[in-house]
């Protein structure tokens, strides 16, 4: 008997190596408008970005006001005088939806998953660039539902992102349902809003806090089929 029939799994930072594919793509728009792409250059749009997106899911900021933000923020920061700031997010959106890395283990995880679980991706961010990445990088043959904050019109970690989740899942009982991801601030606290388990993949090695304390925890989405495993036996 399994004790979760559906699994909500995060995609950057889950399954997607998203620094990766973040990095590529800023430099590619960095060097088209011959902006160096010095380690402090790059470190610097991150930072601003993270920040940002912290506000956000905190609801202090709108979706609009981090992306006509962050590069000017950025470039600021850098004292860069450029004229083309405005078109930085839109070429950067683009180049980011070319790019899909994978994270190790993640698609022979998911593929293994899907024998045994119903599979949704739940993720912030851009429309379009979600879909694309997630066609591309072959995650969204394995999966039932994709979930996008951007179509929902609500971000992780709120809890009307989870509400909207959980009216469109086939399974009712939230005691099935189990959020998998990365992000303390979005996935694990947004599965103590809306009152659902959650697995938080702690990559980095980092401290959860009380706010945040996730039911499970592992170190790579590699560990996540072991532990469903141990969990059945232990029904």
């Amino acid at each position: 008997m399994k004790r979760y029939s559906t699994l909500l799994l995060d995609a950057d930072g889950t399954l997607l190596d998203f620094d990766q594919a973040e990095e590529i793509a800023l430099r590619t728009v960095y060097g088209r408008h011959g902006i160096p792409c010095t380690k402090e250059n790059l470190n610097t749009y991150f930072k601003v970005n993270q920040a940002l997106w912290k506000q956000l899911e905190r609801n202090e900021i709108t979706k609009e006001e981090l992306i006509q933000t962050r590069f000017p923020i950025t470039f600021d920061q850098l004292h860069l005088k450029v004229s083309t700031s405005a078109s930085f997010s839109k070429e950067y959106q683009e180049e980011l939806a070319k790019q899909h890395p994978l994270l190790e283990g993640a698609l022979e995880a998911v593929k293994e998953l899907s024998k045994d679980y119903v599979l949704a991706i739940v993720t912030n961010g851009n429309l379009m660039t979600q879909q694309a990445r997630l066609k591309d990088s072959g995650l969204k043959d394995w999966m039932s539902r994709i979930f996008i904050s951007d179509e929902l019109g609500v971000q992780k970690p709120m809890k009307a992102f989870f509400d909207r989740v959980l009216a469109e899942l086939e399974e009712k009982d939230p005691s099935k349902i189990l959020v998998v991801g990365d992000s303390l601030s979005s996935d694990i606290l947004g599965a103590r809003n809306a009152g659902l388990d959650s697995c938080w993949i702690n990559l980095k090695k980092e401290v959860s806090l009380k706010t945040e304390k996730p039911t499970w925890e592992i170190a790579s989405i590699r560990e996540l089929v072991p532990l469903l495993k141990r969990l059945e036996i232990r029904i």
